[in-house]
């Protein structure tokens, strides 16, 4: 299997049926969630000319808001929803109606064609709708993953039983279950809060639940839960007699390395040598064989590296409508939001939250 791909499942993935009325209902509820908070800005600007004078055109708004928010459960978006408290500048607006508008052709496409749509362009559409970056990190692990398989021993493969479509597969899927966590969490380029963590890290079970009431196998629903279960810290709780499974495992190196390499909730990406130095130290996380799997294909797999040196092009050329990397002396875009005492630090940093 090359490890170029441009579609989101891999052809072999047959026995996966993502739930097309589930994924519409996501598209949806994105587009709705997104119009409802472009109605809080709207609502802001005219608060800040005069609330009496605007008082009729504001309650009109507001009955629209809760008309976009009626079957959005979740207290958090619509907390997320009624808070903008920033100002959006020119820029700022532009992404805004660039996703709006992106939200907008996915919400079309999804009622028109979605009893016809290939699942691997209806699940793709579901996670562009919910985030970018999700949406790229889940494409991206997927070589880093076979580059680790393809260096393993062929010894160990067997034994595993693991082969370059099930590594595909559940390299892919892994992070599935971030369709049930609100966007605005994903698309947060600030640190988490605590609560923000609480909610992300009940991703895992929720994958494993999508991947079997889909159809995927087993070892894809092992390596969704699994991936973040590392020793120290990890999570979810273990079952009683569950172990890690040696799918889970390489997903859950894989997943590091990809999340290393980008920049991420306000961190800076990591070069390949810094990665290699802390996959080594982490020798209570990281299986050792998959470590150095990894390390093999940096320095002997030509086919691996040559990936990652384009990647790693593509990343440093600022991306118009994607992951959008904080900047330390102020924005000229977006919602600006002061974050104080970072790291220790009485440094001061405003970030892009509505991306």
């Amino acid at each position: 299997m090359k490890l170029r791909s441009r579609t989101l499942l891999p052809k072999t993935a047959k026995q996966i049926r993502p739930d097309r009325a589930y994924l519409r209902r996501v598209i949806s509820d994105e587009r709705r969630i997104h119009k409802a908070r472009q109605i809080s800005h709207r609502i802001m600007e005219l608060e800040a000319r005069g609330a009496e004078q605007n008082a009729e055109a504001i309650n009109r708004l507001k009955e629209r808001q809760e008309k976009l928010l009626e079957g959005i459960e979740d207290n958090a978006t619509r907390e997320y929803v009624r808070s903008a408290n920033g100002k959006l500048t020119m820029r700022g607006k532009g992404f805004v109606n660039k996703r709006a508008f992106r939200l907008w052709v996915y919400d079309l496409v999804s009622r028109v064609f979605g009893k016809i749509l290939p699942k691997g362009t209806y699940l793709r559409m579901a996670l562009r709708a919910k985030d970018l970056g999700t949406y790229h990190h889940m494409q991206d692990i997927v070589p880093i993953a076979l580059g680790i398989w393809r260096n393993m021993p062929e010894s160990k493969r067997k034994s595993y039983a693991l082969n370059a479509e099930n590594v595909a597969e559940a390299a892919v899927m892994h992070d599935i279950g971030k369709l049930e966590i609100p966007s605005h969490i994903l698309r947060k380029t600030a640190e988490l809060t605590e609560e923000d963590r609480a909610i992300l890290r009940k991703h895992p079970g929720i994958g494993e639940k999508l991947v079997l009431r889909w159809g995927g196998s087993k070892k894809t629903a092992s390596a969704a839960r699994q991936h973040h279960m590392y020793p120290e810290k990890g999570y979810p709780n273990k079952r009683k007699g569950e172990r890690m499974t040696q799918i889970g495992r390489l997903i859950d190196l894989a997943d590091a390395v990809e999340k290393m390499s980008s920049a991420r909730h306000g961190d800076e990406p990591k070069s390949l040598y810094e990665i290699m130095q802390e996959i080594q130290k982490q020798s209570n996380q990281f299986y050792k064989l998959y470590v150095s799997s990894f390390i093999n294909a940096v320095r002997e797999d030509r086919e691996f590296m040559g990936w990652w040196q384009e990647r790693e092009a593509k990343m440093k050329k600022p991306r118009k409508n994607e992951r959008i990397k904080p900047r330390r002396r102020g924005i000229d875009y977006g919602v600006i939001v002061p974050i104080a005492e970072r790291r220790g630090t009485e440094e001061r940093r405003e970030v892009d939250h509505n991306r």
